[in-house]
């Protein structure tokens, strides 16, 4: 993307943070909704390509009171009796505009600028963290400073760079990732091993002379309502904002092999499932076609030729 591209964005659906209630398996009928345009059968639902989401329990409530066969669409939109969180999300970019793709630093697939959707934590999380895990120097323990994520009115749990073809109508998701709550389960990791290996008692990590072993635990344990979702609402955010607010309907994600091969990724490969599972779960289906806005691309068209390349879509 240009800056150009990102600037109109960020005019036309302004900077400031936007609210994004989440819970568990919200996505399904978040995804159910935008196909059932108008009223539908059931039997037509389970015949289609989203029946995989027809075993959650959001989606179970809903159905059980289509007492006529017939799911409507504003028996989607109401509140399902579950807890969920209020985060917000913010906007931002990363890479750099130049043209060509010169390395695999930015992982971007073409050259240019991604757009970032960041997903920060709620206002309760704020408040826990700042009790349990007291703050010095205003360095936190849990952010990769060279990523994009906020870090001052708000806290980024995890982000989704984005390519977008405007003009198209298109978006690749480049990336999800968080790295706020993966340092929380290695610092978790480092600490059981701590306790229950007398050999590594004498050792000490960075952390544990800063922070209290016991506030820490407390912490991880506030966190696993966060651990449970991050992933989906990751995703879900991107379709919603492809969707609601740039009225995008064709959603590209990279496939494991073939996205670490286009950004160059020897090396530090992001976790599999993300690019397996994940768009898996979320009724994506896999396609050989590359996305219009990269396959043009004179680096893109060389690995196209000496590699053989997969995507998932999800036409919404």
């Amino acid at each position: 993307m240009t800056p150009l591209e990102i600037e109109f964005i960020e005019k036309t659906i302004g900077s400031e943070q936007k609210q994004f209630y989440y819970y568990r398996d919200k996505y399904a009928l978040q995804l159910i909704k935008y196909y059932v345009k108008n009223s539908i059968k059931i039997h037509e639902l389970k015949s289609s390509g989203y029946q995989s989401l027809l075993n959650k329990t959001v989606v179970r409530e809903v159905l059980k009171n289509c007492g006529d066969s017939m799911l409507h669409p504003k028996m989607l939109c109401e509140q399902p009796i579950t807890e969920g969180i209020d985060f917000n999300y913010t906007i931002s970019k990363w890479g750099e505009f130049v043209p060509h793709r010169n390395d695999s630093w930015n992982q971007t697939s073409r050259p240019g600028l991604n757009l970032v959707l960041q997903l920060n934590f709620d206002e309760w999380h704020n408040y826990k963290y700042h009790r349990l895990i007291k703050v010095r120097d205003d360095h936190h323990p849990f952010v990769r400073y060279s990523h994009p994520v906020s870090t001052r009115r708000q806290f980024t749990m995890a982000w989704v760079r984005l390519d977008i073809d405007l003009d198209r109508g298109e978006m690749l998701i480049e990336e999800i990732q968080n790295d706020w709550l993966r340092e929380v389960n290695n610092l978790w990791r480092y600490l059981k091993e701590m306790i229950e290996d007398k050999r590594k008692r004498g050792r000490r990590h960075w952390f544990f002379d800063r922070y209290r072993p016991s506030k820490f635990c407390d912490y991880v344990r506030f966190l696993t309502q966060y651990q449970k979702i991050w992933e989906e609402a990751s995703l879900s955010l991107a379709i919603h904002f492809a969707k609601q607010e740039l009225g995008i309907n064709r959603i590209y994600y990279h496939d494991f092999d073939s996205g670490n091969i286009l950004k160059g990724l020897n090396y530090s490969k992001p976790p599999r499932s993300l690019y397996t599972q994940l768009p898996k779960r979320f009724c994506f289906e896999q396609t050989d076609r590359a996305p219009n806005m990269i396959k043009n691309d004179r680096y893109v068209r060389k690995v196209l030729r000496q590699n053989r390349l997969r995507w998932w879509i999800l036409m919404i």
